[in-house]
Parts: structure tokens; C-alpha cells; sequence
């Protein structure tokens, strides 16, 4: 037993070691996000599945179709996810701007994909203060629907813009742009603004601080917060002078208990691997916040993560709807930071990304769908020759 142990001790030992020397080296951002880029490609393989974006698509007929007639509604064919693209209007209004067909704005999903691992790398480092801490996280997170979904979804859910407009609301440290980034996610797509509690909580605790050792002060409302607050004021604004004025319906088909119903089996599975062994970070913030006794924190807390949970298993495509919450990784890592030792979040971290690198990928939407890395896929397609 204590072979078996000196050997894990070793063999942790010696792999951070090489993860510090690789942190240490010249432009280490820009090494990490080329790599993380990699490692995405290898996990996702996207190009074996770009014949999807040249086939008869509905979503992405339809995203096409309110480009051209924007502020017209879309006729859903009796489709329940065309029926809730009614007020998902940012990303056609950018393909009317830019003259964007399907292949377009799929090139943009790529290139939010590149920004957002960009500015994920760099959120994470000034939230944990340690470059290693910050390449365990980020490669941990590549497996993950709300990082991947750039290259991988070719079905016309063009997901990328709604997430990067939220990571940019946790990146700037200022109101006016994260009221903007608030406000333009919600109308990528409406579960955005549900999930912007997270964005709440995280500036309710974030805001008061002036560097990466200064405690964290929670307070109910301070500038940052209240940008996340009129940003999704001004959305349901907006929403309701649409439904008012240009006769938009909330269509509810296959939301509520049918999807329950139907989600009952894989329910639990689905939001595990939304976030994989990551989910880890949720629970240890849980009973940290309980042993210091920081019961506001936690109240509000257990409240996102309930209306996240609850809006997710409502609807057929659980990791999607999960996907929209990832800002409560980086609330996670903000309490976690400030209460553990470095060597203690890291032990932690490397756990979460052997467990994460060795999971099946999988996207749950009323069926799993399990995506081969890219060995996997040359294996098959030699195996098909």
C-alpha cells in the first residue's frame, strides 16, 4: 500500500512540476490557449461533422429567415424549438449587420470559441492568482458543452454568442459593459437572463474586492452587480414592447412537465455532465460557505443553483440549458481561492481534469449523444475504408 502511494506521490509530484515549468515560460497565456485549442479539436473532432451545416436544417433555416425579415416572426411548422426563437433576435440582427448566411455566423461561433478560451484563461487567473491552478482549470473545462460548443454545433443553436457575452460580463470590471453583455446574451437566448443570477452573485461578492488578497465582502447591490440588474431589466423591457407591439407569443410547447417526465431517467446524469468532475468545486464551496458560516452566501447560492437545475430538467436539452450557469465555476473558484491554500486548490484542480479528460463527452438532448475524440473518429472512418 505504501508503494502504491509513494508512486501517486511521485507521479503527482513530477507532472506539476512540468505543469510549473510550462506556466514559467515565456508568453504562458498564449501557450495555454494554443493548447487548450488543440487539446478542443482533439476531444471534439468538429470537422466530421461539417456536412451537417450544407444539409436542410430548420434552426438554421430559420435564424437565415429573421436575418432577413427582422422583427417578423418566424413560422415555427408546429417546430417547438423554432416556436422559442421568437426573441432570440441578437444573432440574426448580427447576420443582417454583416451579411451573414449559416456559414457565417458558424465562423463566428469559432471565433467566440477562440475569444472566450481567451478570456476564460485570463478570469481564472486573476480569480486564483496561480498560473498552474489556472492551466488545471481551463483544461479541465475543455470537455465541457459551455467551452466546446463553438466548433461542435453545427445544428444552427449557435450557443457560442450567448456564453461569451457572459464570460465578458465576468471579465470587465466595469458596469457599463457588463450591463451591455448582460442585456446582449439575454437576447441570444432567454435562459440566459435566467442564469445571469450568477453573474449577480459573483460581482455581490467580486465587487468590493481591489486585488486577489483582499477578503471578499458580500453586499446586496454595488455598481457591478446592479449593471447585471439593468441589463436584464432593460431585456424584459424590450421583451414585452415586442409582445405588445409587434404581437410576439411566449410559446411554451415542451416546456414543464412532459420534459420532466421525460428527463426523470437521465436527468441526473445529464447535469453531471454538463460539468463533469468540476461539479466538485460546487460541493467544496458548499460546505465551506456552511463552516464559516456565511448562511446570506449560501441562501442566494442554493436559490441560482436551484432556478439553474430547475430550468434545465424543464426543458428536453438539459446540458444546453446547464451550459448557461458555468458563471458559478468561477464563483467557485473566487471563495475557494480566498479560504484554501494554493497546494490544497490544486490537488483538487488536477482531480477534476484527469476525471474530466477521461469521461465520455456527451451532449444529453432528450437522447444522448455520445462525440468520439478525434482518434476515435480516424479509427472509424479507416475502419469504414
Amino acid at each position: 500500500m505504501n508503494d502504491w502511494n509513494d508512486v501517486l506521490i511521485i507521479s503527482y509530484t513530477k507532472f506539476t512540476n512540468q505543469i510549473n515549468r510550462f506556466s514559467q515560460s515565456y508568453q504562458w497565456h498564449v501557450k495555454t490557449w494554443l493548447l487548450s485549442l488543440l487539446i478542443l479539436i482533439f476531444l471534439t473532432a468538429p470537422f466530421f461533422n461539417f456536412h451537417y451545416i450544407f444539409d436542410r436544417n430548420l434552426n438554421w433555416e430559420t435564424i437565415e429567415f429573421q436575418s432577413r425579415n427582422f422583427l417578423q416572426r418566424p413560422i415555427a411548422f408546429g417546430n417547438s424549438h423554432i416556436e422559442k426563437m421568437v426573441f432570440r433576435l441578437a444573432v440574426p440582427l448580427l447576420a443582417k449587420l454583416f451579411a451573414l448566411n449559416r456559414y457565417g455566423i458558424y465562423l463566428g461561433q469559432l471565433i467566440c470559441c477562440g475569444f472566450f478560451l481567451w478570456l476564460m484563461i485570463g478570469v481564472t487567473y486573476k480569480l486564483v492568482n496561480s498560473r498552474v491552478n489556472t492551466i488545471l482549470f481551463v483544461i479541465a473545462s475543455l470537455p465541457c458543452y459551455f467551452v466546446f460548443t463553438g466548433p461542435y454545433d453545427v445544428f444552427g443553436r449557435p450557443d457560442a454568442y450567448p456564453l461569451l457575452c457572459l464570460l465578458i460580463a465576468l471579465y470587465f470590471k466595469n458596469p457599463l459593459i457588463i450591463l451591455i453583455a448582460t442585456f446582449a446574451a439575454a437576447w441570444c437566448d432567454e435562459r440566459a437572463i435566467i442564469n445571469a443570477t450568477w453573474l449577480y452573485l459573483f460581482w455581490s461578492v467580486y465587487g468590493n474586492k481591489t486585488n486577489s488578497n483582499t477578503p471578499f465582502l458580500f453586499t446586496p447591490l454595488n455598481r457591478y452587480s446592479a449593471g447585471v440588474l439593468f441589463g436584464g431589466v432593460f431585456y424584459l423591457i424590450g421583451r414585452f414592447t415586442l409582445a405588445y407591439f409587434f404581437n410576439f407569443p411566449t410559446l411554451t410547447s415542451n416546456i414543464g412537465s412532459d420534459a420532466l417526465q421525460a428527463n426523470l431517467k437521465y436527468g441526473a446524469l445529464s447535469i453531471f455532465s454538463t460539468f463533469g468532475a468540476l461539479w466538485l468545486l460546487a460541493v467544496a464551496t458548499t460546505l465551506l460557505l456552511l463552516y464559516r458560516h456565511q448562511y446570506q452566501v449560501l441562501l442566494l447560492y442554493t436559490i441560482c443553483l436551484f432556478f439553474s437545475v430547475l430550468t434545465s430538467i424543464l426543458v428536453y436539452d438539459i446540458d444546453r440549458s446547464m451550459a448557461y450557469s458555468f458563471p458559478l465555476l468561477f464563483f467557485c473558484l473566487l471563495i475557494l481561492k480566498e479560504a484554501t491554500q494554493e497546494s490544497s486548490l490544486q490537488l483538487l484542480l488536477c482531480l477534476i481534469m484527469l476525471i474530466n479528460l477521461i469521461k465520455p463527452v456527451t451532449v444529453w438532448d432528450s437522447h444522448f449523444h455520445y462525440i468520439p475524440n478525434l482518434l476515435l473518429r480516424c479509427v472509424e472512418q479507416w475502419g469504414h475504408a
